[in-house]
């Protein structure tokens, strides 16, 4: 069995914070307490002091830009992997500004098989909304998402035409690929969901409720209410990242 023992580590978790040791046992954490005893240091176990550290579950970046395919001599899913996992990210979402962007399922293929390769972390692709992030037709949104995709944004352009937009979030439905939680919380429509970011709460309830407050309104953020209406109109959920368009189901596998 291969056992290590995290001691005097300060532990973030859905808890809060406290000084804890934890013993692992062939990867999977089997004790967490304020001092493990000695039976946990058997023979051949590692030891790491933790002192001054954070010892946290693996993060999830739901926005990174991996580069791959395309522009491998900015970044590749192997590069952007390790330093996810320096960094204590178990799982990141790779955005589709790849060229070919990630709007057909052999794309789709590839950087999940290069995540794979890598080993660091998971590698989830999000799809396009629109065939090469371009805004004028739809990507096969069934066949990505029968394929597995979970999340769909024409990362950096946004969906500018409110027709096609409202044609996405229709289609969207009866796929399964229409429902969003976000910090225990189930949004209908955009306009609830950036209520409670541009008001302060997304800041504030994911640094613990510590600090960080809302952004003010801008008219990126009226541009979002527009969407809201199309969003509720077509009985869909539209989550959004900056002046991006994400439709989300489900979430990432989680790790033990």
């Amino acid at each position: 069995m291969n056992r290590v023992i995290i001691r005097n580590g300060t532990v973030l978790d859905a808890t809060g914070e406290r000084r804890a040791d934890i013993a692992v046992a062939d990867g999977v954490i089997i004790a967490v307490g304020p001092s493990l005893d000695a039976a946990f240091d058997e023979e051949g176990a590692t030891v790491l002091d933790a002192s001054g550290c954070y010892v946290t579950p693996g993060l999830v970046d739901l926005h990174v830009h991996l580069r791959e395919p395309g522009k491998e001599e900015a970044e590749t899913i192997e590069t952007g992997s390790r330093a996810a996992a320096l960094g204590g990210f178990t799982a990141v979402v790779a955005m589709p500004n790849t060229e070919p962007a990630q709007d057909n399922l052999p794309t789709i293929e590839f950087v999940r098989a290069q995540g794979r390769r890598a080993g660091l972390c998971e590698v989830v692709p999000a799809g396009c909304i629109t065939l090469g992030r371009a805004g004028e037709h739809l990507a096969p949104l069934g066949e990505l998402a029968a394929a597995g995709v979970r999340l769909f944004t024409d990362d950096g352009n946004g969906v500018q035409d409110p027709g096609l937009m409202r044609r996405a979030l229709e289609y969207a439905g009866p796929l399964g690929i229409d429902e969003r939680k976000f910090d225990g919380r189930e949004f209908h429509g955009l306009g609830e969901l950036e209520q409670f970011l541009v008001g302060g709460g997304g800041l504030q309830r994911r640094s613990g409720g510590g600090g960080l407050g809302g952004r003010g309104r801008s008219r990126r953020d009226e541009a979002g209410q527009q969407r809201a209406g199309e969003a509720d109109e077509a009985r869909s959920q539209q989550p959004a990242a900056h002046d991006r368009t994400r439709l989300v189901a489900g979430g990432l596998s989680r790790r033990g």
